[in-house]
């Protein structure tokens, strides 16, 4: 028996909003923009100075959050003395549990603004940050939309942009011009 697929022609364009999934969306507008304006460079204009630093402490705490999550639970199932109650095991290791999550969620609540490398395209700057899960996550803004004195409540904040908060240091930065344009005063 012969099968014979016959491929029907594309009616929708390569990056139709229905057709891709959320993050692809950021890949599509870089390739559309790309076709229509080769005359904008893309520029490094920082690039953090403890970006080393805050990548390795990001691991480790996202390492001793698995490890409090896991060995607990394991400790009260395999490791179980009769003469420690079930309410002492628990309590015990809920303690341990609420300490690695909270460390880890301490910790990702103050270096979420940390900025690692920010360049700029024409009036639009993309910045990259990491996530929870220590991930490289890109930001895009433009100039006009950067407020130099932040009014969130959340430490280590140099600037704001289009709803999100941002910290940059001086000597991160190539050009003076530019680390006043953030507000970095340090």
């Amino acid at each position: 028996m012969l099968l014979v697929l016959r491929r029907a022609a594309p009616t929708r364009a390569l990056c139709s909003q229905a057709q891709r999934p959320a993050f692809a969306a950021a890949a599509c507008r870089r390739f559309a923009t790309a076709a229509t304006k080769e005359d904008d460079t893309v520029v490094k204009i920082y690039e953090g100075p403890l970006n080393a630093a805050v990548k390795r402490i990001r691991l480790v705490s996202l390492t001793t959050l698995a490890t409090s999550l896991m060995l607990p639970p394991m400790a009260l199932i395999f490791k179980s003395s009769a003469t420690v109650s079930l309410m002492g095991k628990v309590a015990v290791g809920g303690t341990a549990m609420v300490a690695g999550v909270g460390s880890t969620a301490a910790l990702h609540f103050c270096t979420l603004p940390f900025v690692f490398e920010m360049s700029r395209e024409g009036d639009r700057i993309v910045a990259t940050r990491m996530d929870i899960l220590a991930r490289r996550v890109t930001h895009e803004f433009r100039e006009a939309d950067v407020k130099r004195e932040p009014t969130t409540l959340r430490p280590f904040v140099t600037f704001e942009a289009a709803g999100e908060s941002f910290f940059v240091t001086k000597s991160g930065f190539a050009d003076e011009a530019d680390a006043d344009l953030f507000g970095s005063n340090s």
